[in-house]
């Protein structure tokens, strides 16, 4: 017989290949496509105790601790007892400057009114009632005397922040036609000196 029927007889007998190896000594051929569940199993062998490692650590760290968040609040605490009472000054004394300016700009035509020998009502010198003061139209705000000497007050109130409710505005002016500005400050029991408007005196 020659070597090709040798060959083809060794290749039908069982367990054998046409080389005369066991065919359990062969490797199957490798699918060079990897699954996804395959790919996974690689990845954590190569290198994921370490990063496994790393995300471990990060959600043992993650949120605040309690003495952490005592350190804040505190914080906020200092801070909000610090900017609060800055603010609120802050208020007031926008306020108190807005309303000497207000009535500040009384003054031109309470002298025109004066020069003129006329009345100093409020419908004569334009007066028009602010949001931060008590004044109403049927009240005078001005005052003439027969010297010359006169005067324009009103009292903060209304809209007006409350440490400033009661605390009265005013323009004193003498016979030669000097004016000055003061407040009086004894209806406002919280009033405090660094509110005074810059010009102002007690």
């Amino acid at each position: 017989m020659d070597r090709r029927s040798l060959a083809w007889l060794d290749f039908q007998r069982p367990g054998y290949n046409h080389h005369g190896q066991t065919r359990s000594n062969i490797s199957p051929p490798r699918n060079n496509l990897i699954s996804n569940q395959d790919f996974g199993s690689e990845f954590a062998k190569l290198g994921c105790k370490s990063t496994a490692r790393v995300w471990t650590l990060m959600s043992k760290n993650s949120g605040f601790t309690l003495i952490e968040l005592m350190i804040v609040v505190s914080i906020i605490g200092i801070l909000a007892a610090i900017a609060i009472p800055a603010y609120q000054g802050y208020i007031i004394k926008t306020q108190t400057n807005r309303a000497v300016g207000e009535l500040s700009a009384y003054k031109a035509s309470f002298e025109e009114r004066t020069g003129s020998g006329g009345s100093v009502a409020n419908n004569d010198i334009g007066y028009n009632p602010s949001n931060l003061t008590n004044g109403v139209q049927a009240v005078n705000i001005g005052t003439l005397n027969p010297d010359g000497s006169g005067q324009l007050q009103v009292t903060l109130g209304g809209s007006a922040h409350p440490n400033l409710t009661g605390l009265i505005l005013r323009f004193d002016r003498d016979a030669t036609g000097k004016w000055e500005c003061v407040v009086d400050n004894t209806a406002a029991s919280s009033w405090k000196s660094s509110y005074l408007p810059s010009g102002c005196r007690l």
